[in-house]
């Protein structure tokens, strides 16, 4: 049963990954089409902008479900002092770092106006 698993592991992984490759590349496409999530860039900051835009969109939801980890902290501590203590530090930090992602954006904005104006 091992056996089973392993080898309908690898043909999923083969199916997924290479065929599409195969395929692209068969049809002329290139290897490259399509999987470059950054697309074509003409200048740094067009490429930094791209960059945390990817970065955006990912820790986006990560920033959700730690929120709503932290609401499942704050339920199952049930009053128990250490447990409510370890869910508002994993809150406090949760929203740090969900307003260092969204303030990274604006930080971004004015160093490319002020390096742009020289």
């Amino acid at each position: 049963m091992k056996n089973f698993v392993k080898v309908f592991k690898n043909i999923i992984i083969l199916l997924v990954v290479v065929f599409p490759l195969i395929v692209g590349a068969a049809a002329g496409e290139g290897v490259d089409s399509g999987l470059n999530p950054l697309g074509s860039v003409s200048s740094l900051w067009e490429l930094l902008s791209r960059a945390f835009n990817v970065l955006i969109e990912i820790g986006i939801p990560i920033a959700g479900l730690a929120l709503v980890y932290s609401g499942f902290l704050f339920v199952s501590a049930m009053g128990d002092e250490k447990q409510l203590t370890s869910a508002k530090e994993t809150l406090k930090w949760t929203v740090i770092g969900l307003g260092v992602l969204l303030g990274a954006e604006a930080i971004i904005l004015v160093v490319q106006e002020t390096i742009g104006g020289l």
